[in-house]
């Protein structure tokens, strides 16, 4: 992935940090460039924000059947249960631990880019372990929201 790989490139002071675990082989996906690279941006930074600084963040994808997923996976404090169905919400936030209080937009707006390309996100996460987020794009519809425009 294109996107992934120049993201984690130009990841700053976190770049020694985020580590590849693409196969050669994975599917390209066919969305807009700058929606996606918005959305991995955004979970980038969280993975960044909420992990101690020296844990790994890991950038993984594969192919499952008709789609790719692709996800970020961090090993930070992890996302309380009761928390974990209202992450998506707009504005909700929660520092979690951390100094970082965003406006808590960063991912409603990943979930409302990848659902644009016909998409879902899901989130695992257990407290004290990290937080994993994946990303799944149907590889049959990405390519018609290609063909439609």
């Amino acid at each position: 992935m294109i996107v992934v790989a120049a993201l984690a490139t130009l990841a700053g002071p976190q770049r020694d940090r985020v580590h590849l675990a693409l196969p050669d082989d994975l599917p390209l996906v066919c969305a807009d460039f700058v929606q996606l690279t918005r959305v991995f941006q955004n979970l980038l930074e969280n993975a960044a924000l909420y992990a101690d600084n020296s844990s790994p963040i890991t950038v993984g994808g594969r192919q499952d059947g008709d789609g790719v997923l692709l996800w970020i996976e961090d090993h930070g404090p992890g996302i309380p249960a009761e928390m974990k169905d209202r992450v998506f919400d707009w504005f909700q936030t929660d520092s979690l631990g951390s100094h970082h209080r965003g406006v808590g937009l960063g991912l409603s707006i990943v979930r409302s880019f990848v659902e644009l390309h016909g998409g879902e996100v899901t989130i695992t996460s257990a407290l004290g372990q990290g937080t994993t987020v994946t990303c799944t794009f149907p590889l049959a519809e990405t390519a018609n929201l290609t063909a439609a425009e």
